[in-house]
């Protein structure tokens, strides 16, 4: 009898214990599920898909600072303080989704000064490149896809000259962890800064800095260094000249998530330049740029954006 109940106890046991093993199964179940769910939150946190996105007929203004230190052919060394508004209009959106972008520039102030005398320093809220309008066409990455001038009518060249910092670059990839970095070649025609425009080949590494989602910060901070060669030249009756240029520069750009747009860009940049002038003379000159473009506008066309969305309704139909 007493062999009966203990057979009868183990089995007791037997039954208790099943479930806790149950339960301690279901435990380890649940917390390898929150731990998976943990990482992919993290992993979700630490990368950032960057791109830009340009809605129909919006207007962009971009206030632009650069301050030059220009050194020409051993000369004395003189100061260039600027200030100027960029304007973007998104004039087309065609059907490979480029964006047809119309860039002017708006002067504010331009004062130079030798180092040393600024009572020399002169002033003025004009220049003849002001007037021109530039057509550029890019992709959702900023590469290049075609830039032109609308008018071709007289040569000129802006305040900064034919390789100043200029915004919208390629940046080529999308989708970065943080601290990643990757390396991009680009050949770019810059015609924001000349007619005819200087053509600049080039080498950037870029590194996703900093990447920033909470309630007052949603954006990404991509830096880079970059290194290039230019070429600028113009010919007529009365003048031949040909430049060559070495530029290094390291620069800093923040793309906002919501508007998804450049809404910040810095650049401290060194330009080398050689100037050859009717295939005789050669000068040499140094300019070293500190600039900032910072977008402090954005209007949109309703209408023109409502009209797009009942194009893009229509072809879904179809």
């Amino acid at each position: 009898m007493e062999k009966k109940y203990k057979i009868i106890a183990l089995i007791l046991l037997a039954m208790i214990a099943i479930p806790a093993i149950s339960q301690t199964e279901d435990s380890t179940s649940t917390q390898n599920e929150i731990e998976i769910a943990d990482t992919l939150q993290i992993a979700k946190i630490d990368t950032a898909c960057f791109k830009y996105k340009f809605n129909i007929k919006d207007t962009l203004i971009y206030r632009v600072d650069v301050l030059d230190s220009v050194i020409a052919d051993l000369d004395e060394p003189f100061f260039r303080k600027r200030s100027e508004e960029m304007q973007v209009v998104v004039d087309k959106i065609d059907s490979l989704h480029y964006y047809h972008l119309l860039i002017s520039f708006k002067t504010l102030s331009i004062t130079e000064w030798a180092v040393g005398k600024p009572q020399d320093s002169t002033y003025r809220k004009s220049s003849p490149f002001s007037e021109k309008v530039i057509l550029l066409i890019i992709d959702s990455l900023g590469n290049r896809k075609q830039i032109k001038h609308l008018d071709t009518k007289y040569a000129a060249t802006s305040a900064g000259g034919n390789f100043a910092p200029y915004l919208f670059f390629p940046l080529v990839e999308t989708c970065k962890r943080e601290n990643e970095t990757f390396l991009v070649k680009s050949v770019d025609t810059l015609a924001e800064n000349s007619f005819p425009p200087a053509i600049l080949s080039q080498t950037s590494l870029f590194r996703v800095k900093e990447i920033h989602k909470t309630d007052s910060l949603n954006n990404v901070l991509i830096t880079f260094v970059k290194t290039g060669k230019g070429f600028y030249a113009i010919e007529n009756s009365e003048l031949d000249l040909e430049t060559t240029a070495v530029i290094n520069s390291y620069g800093e750009l923040i793309i906002d998530f919501t508007q998804e747009l450049p809404v910040f860009y810095t650049l401290n940049q060194e330009l080398k330049l050689k100037i050859k002038i009717n295939n005789e003379i050669e000068k040499s000159s140094w300019q070293y740029s500190v600039a900032s473009f910072q977008l402090i506008h954005q209007g949109h066309n309703h209408a023109a954006i409502q009209e797009e969305i009942e194009k893009m309704r229509k072809s879904l139909k179809k």
